[in-house]
């Protein structure tokens, strides 16, 4: 019984792991790259600007730049840095994996039957019962299937000048169940501000909560 409790116990374990992001982030830094000042966050792309999507993006990373240092522009001619953010996921990789089956290995009832004579010659039959306290453990193994996907996310901070200086270079690779880049981009960001800025081209990995909604 205890292994089976302990078994139990590690599936619930790793259920909720689920619910956890883990993103490896290797950052780089540029000249005077510990410099601070107001920051806007752009995209790459101008036709993001206006969109509900990328609000959403920006408005996080801010706040994740905020508690390192930086303070928000309201608008690109009052900021002293600007911070450009990127992202995309791939097709997806089919990954098979072994799980174990977990059941009973031993423990069984055994019955036995008889006859009982007593000194004056009657008989009288009996039945009794034996039982072994039964055990739990591995009784097989299955076959799991998991499409994994891969997802990037690029970050660079550049420094306001008569010519533009970048100061941070930050890649974040992330990998899991979820194909939907979105619904994991933020718990991914938060990741990679965890030990910002790092030591320069040194890769660094957290864990992250995460809604578990794909």
């Amino acid at each position: 019984m205890l292994k089976l409790i302990a078994a139990i116990t590690l599936m619930l374990a790793l259920t909720g792991c689920g619910n956890m992001v883990q993103t490896s982030t290797t950052t780089f830094h540029g000249p005077d790259h510990s410099l601070r000042g107001k920051i806007i966050v752009m995209p790459i792309d101008k036709s993001q600007e206006n969109s509900l999507e990328f609000a959403n993006v920006s408005t996080f990373l801010m706040k994740r730049l905020a508690t390192k240092g930086y303070g928000a522009a309201l608008s690109l001619d009052e900021s002293q840095f600007v911070a450009f953010i990127t992202y995309g996921i791939d097709n997806g990789t089919i990954r098979t994996s072994t799980v174990p089956i977990f059941g009973q290995t031993g423990g069984s009832t055994s019955y036995s039957t008889g006859t009982l004579t007593n000194s004056v010659g009657r008989t009288a039959t009996y039945t009794g019962a034996t039982t072994t306290m039964p055990t739990y453990g591995v009784v097989g193994a299955g076959l799991d299937e998991e499409t994994e996907y891969k997802r990037r996310v690029n970050i660079d901070i550049w420094r306001r000048d008569v010519i533009a200086v970048k100061v941070y270079e930050m890649k974040g690779l992330s990998s899991g169940s979820c194909g939907n880049v979105n619904a994991v981009l933020l718990s991914i960001v938060d990741g990679m501000f965890r030990s910002f800025p790092g030591e320069s081209g040194r890769t660094e990995t957290a864990a992250t909560e995460w809604g578990g909604k794909c």
